[in-house]
């Protein structure tokens, strides 16, 4: 998703959801993420966790659902060019 998918307030909020999984000390969690070689809007990106098993996912832009436990988050302040 880019800002061409955007209305209103143009906020993107997608989100990857993973199964289950049983995280212990080493656990390793990989994935690619891709941005042009000189952005037009800044980038943010959160790693999360629910807590819970019976998890609530996630509705609009400032809503997180269960996945309340914020494990990274990078460029929380919306810088361009980062």
């Amino acid at each position: 998703m880019n800002f061409n998918n955007t209305t209103g307030a143009n906020d993107i909020n997608t989100w990857l959801i993973t199964p289950t999984m049983n995280l212990s000390n080493g656990t390793v969690l990989e994935f690619a993420t891709r941005t042009s070689s000189t952005p037009q809007f800044a980038d943010r990106l959160q790693i999360r966790m629910s807590p819970i098993d019976n998890t609530v996912v996630p509705t609009g832009t400032a809503n997180v659902g269960t996945y309340t436990v914020l494990m990274l988050d990078i460029n929380p302040n919306l810088t361009t060019n980062t």
